[in-house]
């Protein structure tokens, strides 16, 4: 069989780059740099089992070739984790970095439609209710001062400036509590000299309301006190009430609506579980865009339900407490960043970039994109004419990280499993495929003979 020039070429290419990467792999390991993704990973007592060094006194750790601990338990990682990390250079940078903790995005509530409205409605701007109706509620305007008949004359004491600062003042806080303390701090209990009351009257108490002008304490009316603040009766009764109750009548309580106690909280040992559990579970790398990338991965087969059952069978098997679905399901989401499906396509550089580009961006690489595809085109065209010529073509792939023994069931799924190398030459006019399959220590004899293999036939 007689393979093109440029066959071999890719192929010696392909030898010198992977024989470049092992020695970068093995002088970049550093024993006990953790990637973990929890990010409560640490020093924990298992409450489920543990790892072979605590069964067995002689046990050495060598977990290069494997991708999870053994099934004597469920693992801690702690130290495990820096295996996968020391693979090659590029993951040891990735270990110094911030990374991702959870695959899912996290909540933001301030940003909530209902919380947006409430904190619009604090602040005195229009805002839309959240209620059926979508009733637009209109922004806060100071209103008319009272009239001349005022007996405190209020509309003298203070001008137009005077009204608008302590508007802006009472509405800048944006804060519900705030405001209330506020209005506590303008508002004084009236003491009458002689007061008549009939039995059974219900006739609340009389306050007095004061303004801050030029550093002295100014009394208003009512009706002033409310129109320049642009408030109704409702939160000045609202702090009357909380003052009357409060023991020394100044601090009033804070709000006490949605609040309550009785939240029922999770053990921590059964978070401690559903963690161990999930990283017990073998992890598989990525096998494309490697240096980019910080999720795991997870064997196919199965999904976060069928993990759940299998953590909940061997919780009663150990006669422990387990957490439900909702709690693991959470954990698995937050504090890991897993996936049950490896990338299955390797995407150009240039062209993932270029689509993500502003329009400015795009204008001015528009012509080394087109270039780019001309290439593109040119390539295919020359694949063609290899393959109808009477050279034999074949293209190749080395899949860096191939978990033996493969299995759904539990005795394969959470066993210790080798990461092994996967070569696969594909002779694009016979179709015929070869596997060459070695590990990681066999890396360097087995690509010596693939190269010689694919450049003498």
């Amino acid at each position: 069989m007689e393979y093109s020039s440029r066959t071999r070429k890719m192929a010696a290419d392909a030898l010198e780059m992977q024989k470049e990467n092992l020695a970068i792999c093995q002088i970049a390991e550093v024993p006990g740099t953790s990637n973990g993704l929890d990010s409560d990973s640490g020093p924990e007592e298992d409450p489920l089992g543990s790892n072979d060094s605590r069964a067995d006194p002689d046990f050495s750790s060598n977990t290069s070739e494997s991708s999870s601990d053994s099934n004597g338990g469920f693992a801690e990682e702690t130290g495990q984790s820096s295996h996968r990390c020391s693979n090659v250079a590029r993951k040891v940078v990735n270990c110094s970095q911030t990374t991702k903790t959870g695959r899912k995005r996290l909540r933001f509530p301030e940003k909530w439609r209902k919380n947006a409205a409430k904190a619009l409605r604090n602040e005195g701007k229009e805002y839309v209710s959240v209620s059926k109706t979508r009733k637009l509620h209109p922004s806060r305007t100071i209103l008319p001062p009272c009239g001349d008949k005022c007996k405190l004359q209020c509309s003298k004491k203070f001008t137009d400036e005077n009204r608008k600062t302590l508007f802006s003042e009472y509405w800048g806080l944006g804060n519900l509590h705030r405001q209330r303390d506020f209005l506590a701090t303008s508002m004084s209990l009236v003491q009458p000299k002689y007061q008549y009351k009939r039995d059974g009257s219900h006739r609340q108490q009389n306050n007095a309301f004061y303004f801050i002008l030029n550093n002295q304490r100014t009394r208003v009316c009512k009706y002033f006190f409310k129109a320049t603040l642009a408030i109704n009766d409702r939160p000045v009764r609202t702090v009357a009430q909380k003052k009357a109750l409060a023991p020394t009548g100044q601090i009033i309580e804070p709000d006490r609506r949605g609040k309550h106690r009785k939240h029922p909280k999770l053990d921590e040992g059964i978070k401690n579980s559903v963690r161990s559990h999930i990283r017990r579970i073998p992890k598989i790398e990525s096998h494309y865009a490697r240096s980019n990338t910080t999720k795991e991965f997870i064997e196919g087969g199965k999904s976060v339900a069928d993990l759940h059952r299998e953590y909940v069978m061997l919780c009663k098997e150990k006669k422990v407490a387990s957490a439900n679905y909702n709690m693991y399901f959470k954990i698995f989401n937050e504090k890991f960043n897993l996936s049950f499906f490896v990338p299955k396509k390797d995407q150009c550089d240039f062209c993932t970039a270029f689509e993500q580009m502003s329009a400015e961006e795009k204008a001015s690489q528009y012509e080394k994109y087109n270039e780019h595809q001309k290439e593109k085109e040119l390539s295919r065209e020359e694949k063609e004419k290899d393959k109808n010529s009477d050279m034999h073509v074949a293209v190749y792939d080395l899949q860096a990280t191939l978990p033996c023994p493969k299995g759904d069931t539990s005795s394969f799924y959470y066993i210790s499993k080798l990461n092994v190398y996967n070569f696969t030459v594909f002779d694009l006019k016979k179709k015929d495929v070869d596997c060459y399959v070695g590990m990681k220590a066999m890396l360097i004899e087995v690509q010596t003979k693939l190269g010689h293999a694919c450049s003498n036939t």
